[in-house]
């Protein structure tokens, strides 16, 4: 009994790894950043929240740009200078570009986390976006690729999307 439960309890953990696409080699690697894990948030307040999540609200495999090929947004973190940063990655056939989405400190990043934001209105339907919201109030922003940038930005309520905003910072 014990080991078919350590043997879900594995299958689990393997799936919510594999949700997320690979994340290509990025600048980021090489200046001492790394992808968070749950590891990373296990002492924290906000750990259980993760664990409903499959990729415990770490990553998200979209399309950010609408050319039909999956894009990444990651949490990552580097303890050697204290500070954690959400990243957009858009790999296109012709080249990799990264996106610096937002910027904290170790600690602000254990109260933060990354989903796929719904579809603006209006917009193209098969471009997605990504929301950094706080774990624990559900408040945040969307944030959208443009074609150019991520300069499109919406307030996140507990409730869903509040106000449209474009090249705020």
């Amino acid at each position: 009994m014990i080991c078919r439960a350590l043997i879900l309890i594995g299958c689990a953990l393997i799936g919510a790894i594999a949700s997320a696409g690979p994340l290509p080699p990025i600048a980021f690697f090489s200046m001492g950043y790394r992808e968070a894990k749950l590891a990373d948030f296990a002492a924290t307040p906000q750990a259980n929240a993760r664990q409903s999540d499959k990729s415990g609200y770490l990553a998200v495999t979209a399309d950010f740009d609408g050319d039909g090929l999956e894009d990444e947004a990651r949490i990552l973190l580097n303890e050697k200078i204290g500070t954690a940063y959400v990243v957009a990655v858009i790999e296109s056939r012709a080249k990799v570009d990264t996106y610096v989405l937002s910027q904290m400190t170790l600690n602000d990043a254990k109260m933060v986390g990354i989903s796929m934001a719904s579809p603006l209105h209006g917009s193209a339907a098969r471009a997605s976006g990504v929301t950094i919201f706080n774990i624990t109030s559900g408040e945040g922003e969307a944030i959208y690729f443009d074609g150019e940038d991520f300069s499109t930005r919406v307030e996140v309520s507990a409730g869903g999307l509040t106000s449209p905003q474009r090249n705020v910072r």
